[in-house]
């Protein structure tokens, strides 16, 4: 008695179809009349250029297990049909080639169930065979090299339905040609089945998490249509991988934007489009843009992308606009500077459009002069744009010490007064630069404001102060008004 394995391990690769009859054979238990020396002359007919085909060497192993039985449990029929397939109903003989074999389902036999045989009619009068295979509403078409291929992997080719060769890979049709029907012969199991794991394992590769995503991703015609031919010719991961990422699908549903990611040559840039999103989302969030009906900000992160914006710039840029939605007072002040600058405005609308056409050294310039008018007009102090400039451009101090600056010299203003200012010819610009120690006159013009407020007996307490700069720690320093009078002369 052969043993199936051995068998098996005989078989020709042209004749591969032939292991699920034989391992059904074996499923039967009739196998003891498979005897070394019948093994030994099917594997040899295998072997031989004349010897018989593969249909007809199948028939030829099953007639020495036949019986009633094993006809009705080997291909699912009733008793009647198994008495007609052991008389061979007109033709003298046992005739299995119309029904399915080595998996007992139906379909065409010798390939991935459920499949149609096609034959393909070429305007030229040629033709090709080849197994058709319903995918949602596309058919994947795999050819066989030549017509003697197509019969010794399904057997019986008469029964093969027409197709005109203009419909196959039309661009506004559904039948693609992905490949060799090499690729589908002799494989067991469920052409559906087999070509959704397919699908499942790309979206894995692709990083693909979300449910919905992944069914979007399954339907996708381009995505199926490379998913089989790349199956079909046997590519590699490599080249799987970049004919996915061509797709549209993957380009601007997918991961909308990672073109730009793409063209760095980064080695992962679906996990680097990943993290571009989840470091930007809370702020976004923050901001108030709306999602898409995903729930995802698909759109907002292609066109951040297309803009060139950073991911952490943007969270660090990006809460002074949050300041500037905040505070109307602000945002108008940022406003007319952002307007200088970039001629775009601090809107929802623009505001991409601001971070992507400004470095971050540009934007923090025009901030800190945003913050310093901000400032200066919270203690009531107006100064014209040059003005600003100059004060950014001539210190660096924190906008909180720049506010305790403005105060001081708003008091200083009030007690002075227009009097005060035109008896030494004092100014706002003046007292301004001597309250943030601006240029060569500033001492000399905290000692004449000093003196002036002492001349005009707005000032005899020695307890009140006035400020007259910063310590090297960033502190405002004051004295007594008193205690300055000395320096005044």
């Amino acid at each position: 008695m052969a043993h199936l394995q051995h068998f098996l391990d005989q078989i020709p690769d042209n004749f591969k179809t032939l292991e699920g009859v034989i391992t059904k054979v074996f499923e039967t238990g009739q196998q003891g009349k498979l005897t070394e020396e019948r093994v030994a002359g099917w594997i040899k007919e295998m072997n031989t250029e004349d010897g018989r085909s593969e249909g007809e060497l199948r028939d030829d192993i099953v007639q020495f297990i036949i019986t009633k039985k094993v006809v009705m449990d080997f291909y699912g029929v009733d008793e009647e049909t198994a008495e007609q397939l052991i008389q061979g109903e007109d033709e003298g003989g046992i005739n299995f080639s119309g029904l399915p074999g080595g998996g007992g389902s139906s379909g065409t036999r010798g390939v991935l169930e459920g499949g149609e045989l096609v034959k393909v009619q070429k305007e030229d009068g040629t033709s090709y065979f080849a197994i058709k295979y319903e995918v949602g509403d596309a058919s994947h078409l795999y050819s066989f090299a030549s017509e003697a291929t197509a019969k010794q992997a399904v057997g019986e080719l008469s029964q093969a339905t027409l197709l005109n060769a203009d419909d196959v890979n039309d661009p506004n049709g559904s039948i693609w040609l992905l490949g060799d029907a090499a690729g589908v012969v002799g494989l067991e199991g469920d052409y559906n089945t087999y070509f959704d794991e397919i699908i499942g394992e790309a979206a894995l590769e692709a990083g693909i998490q979300n449910p919905g995503m992944l069914g979007r991703f399954a339907a996708d015609e381009e995505i199926g249509i490379i998913m089989a031919r790349a199956e079909a010719g046997n590519w590699g991961d490599d080249r799987t991988q970049a004919a996915v990422r061509g797709t549209d699908f993957y380009l601007n549903v997918l991961y909308p934007g990672i073109e730009n990611i793409l063209k760095t040559g980064i080695g992962n840039p679906e996990a680097a489009w990943r993290q571009y999103n989840s470091t930007v989302e809370g702020m976004l969030t923050q901001l108030g843009y709306a999602r898409d009906e995903d729930g995802s900000f698909r759109s907002k992160i292609k066109e951040m992308l297309d803009k060139g914006i950073l991911d952490d710039e943007f969270v660090q840029e990006s809460g002074i606009f949050i300041r500037a939605e905040q505070s109307p007072q602000f945002k108008g002040i940022l406003d007319q500077w952002v307007q200088e600058a970039t001629g775009k405005s601090v809107t929802f609308d623009e505001w991409f459009d601001v971070l992507a056409g400004t470095s971050s050294t540009e934007l923090d310039a025009i901030v800190e002069k945003a913050t310093i008018q901000f400032q200066a007009e919270n203690a009531n102090i107006i100064l014209d744009p040059s003005q600003i400039a100059r004060i950014a451009e001539l210190t660096q101090f924190s906008e909180e010490a720049v506010g305790t600056a403005f105060s001081s010299a708003e008091q200083t203003l009030l007690a002075l007064g227009d009097v005060g200012l035109n008896r030494y010819n004092l100014s706002v610009q003046k007292l301004v630069d001597a309250t943030l120690d601006i240029g060569e006159d500033a001492a000399s013009t905290r000692r004449l404001a000093n003196k002036t407020i002492r001349e005009l007996g707005l000032a005899d307490d020695d307890k009140d102060q006035f400020f007259t700069g910063f310590s090297q720690r960033g502190t405002p320093i004051k004295t007594g008004l008193l205690a300055g009078a000395p320096e005044a002369g």
